[in-house]
């Protein structure tokens, strides 16, 4: 099923605008990553998941609803090959350099109609492929900027709330990268090397 690129249409589509819950209480809610693998000359490339989490407070946060963001790496590159276990935007996202820009994916949660959303917490929203040619070992990070909207749902009655911005918690983490397993012995033993050299002098 493709959404509008703006995932607040989701909850236009409810018929219920984003709003706060009583007593005016702090939810949280953001992105987290699950990297496949560690990335080296064997295995060039890793899939990235893209995990959304909240808060789960009864009557108001029981389901996620939808939102977007930019995936950036500090370097390396993204293949084309996305996948939205949820809702595909349209038009979808883009790769520019190390980043995928504008993806937005959402759920419709309907209850009065008999349409009900995935109440996985946290909840796979998306996945791409990552590969690098520079296997100098380092830690390639990752993080969701420009989000413009992360909104949950009642189950019960669908009223749907924003966390973004005020609860909002970007998601960031790593890819590990490593050099051949025989790169690392030359290494090791220059460094013995040297250190022998320092003694005898």
């Amino acid at each position: 099923m493709a959404v509008s690129k703006g995932t607040a249409i989701l909850a236009a589509a409810a018929g219920i605008g984003l709003g706060s819950p009583a007593g005016a209480q702090t939810i949280q809610g953001g992105y987290e990553f699950r990297v496949s693998n560690v990335v080296s000359p064997s295995r060039p490339t890793a899939t990235v998941e893209v995990w959304a989490w909240f808060d789960n407070v009864p009557g108001v946060s029981e389901v996620w609803g939808g939102g977007d963001f930019d995936l950036v790496a500090s370097d390396g590159e993204w293949s084309w090959n996305f996948v939205f276990p949820l809702s595909r935007p349209d038009p979808g996202p883009i790769v520019r350099g190390s980043s995928i820009i504008g993806v937005a994916t959402g759920q419709l949660h309907l209850p009065a109609i008999g349409i009900f959303g995935d109440p996985s917490n946290p909840i796979w929203i998306f996945a791409a492929e990552w590969s690098t040619t520079d296997f100098t070992q380092r830690s390639v990070s990752l993080d969701t900027t420009n989000t413009t909207s992360f909104f949950v749902a009642a189950w019960q009655t669908g009223a749907t709330f924003g966390i973004w911005p005020t609860g909002f918690i970007p998601g960031s983490g790593e890819i590990s990268v490593v050099p051949p397993p025989g790169s690392l012995v030359v290494l090791s033993g220059a460094f013995v090397s040297a250190r022998r050299r320092r003694r005898d002098g």
